[in-house]
């Protein structure tokens, strides 16, 4: 009768130890979720602040000097993604001469400078 009752005083605190853990496991949980929620609302805030300021930046007069500097533009062809034979890489294996004119973006200038 002695043993029977050390088995289920021994067996009710496992259950209990067993218990506190489950519920210790869904704390964290809900605690990290929540952590997730906050960090997604910061970022968001963080989103909202950016788009700001780019709009604030662009103005339509900057946009338009912008436009100017580029050029005339023309849509994009459907097969953009397709490399023109011109683009192939030399069949030594070396890769293709890089044309110092194709790295330079028109209308570029140094932060700060006023545009033109």
């Amino acid at each position: 009768m002695l043993a029977k009752l050390a088995m289920l005083i021994v067996l009710s605190a496992l259950t209990a130890c067993s218990l506190l853990v489950v519920r210790q496991q869904r704390l964290q949980a809900v605690h990290d979720m929540a952590e997730a929620a906050e960090r997604a609302v910061a970022l968001d805030r963080k989103l909202w602040h950016v788009r700001i300021e780019i709009a604030e930046r662009s103005t339509p007069g900057a946009v338009a000097v912008l436009a100017a500097a580029l050029g005339p533009t023309a849509p994009i062809p459907v097969a953009w993604c397709e490399p023109a034979a011109s683009d192939a890489a030399p069949a030594d294996g070396e890769p293709p001469a890089t044309d110092p004119a194709l790295l330079e973006i028109p209308g570029q200038h140094a932060p700060g400078e006023p545009l033109q």
